[in-house]
């Protein structure tokens, strides 16, 4: 586990919903190529964050993840889980 991509490839293929309402999706697939083209510091924090979590943890986090991301731009997340 010592890189991003190998850690990531292995999970199940996942949708996120980040915002039904407006019907805004996103594959996990596109997460992880996202992910993978961060900077290196960034993902080897990711790695320490998810290092010993498992598949539903990691794809929980990574959902957590692009929920706060979309937030943080102004998108509402509206999935009813306040």
């Amino acid at each position: 586990m010592d890189d991003l991509r190998s850690a990531l490839d292995v999970l199940p293929w996942r949708v996120f919903i980040i915002s039904s309402k407006k019907k805004l999706y996103i594959e996990s697939k596109t997460v992880i190529d996202h992910l993978c083209q961060l900077p290196h510091s960034e993902q080897s924090q990711i790695l320490k964050s998810i290092r010993y979590l498992s598949s539903d943890e990691i794809l929980m986090y990574l959902e957590s993840m692009i929920k706060s991301y979309y937030n943080d731009k102004g998108e509402s997340s509206d999935d009813g889980m306040h």
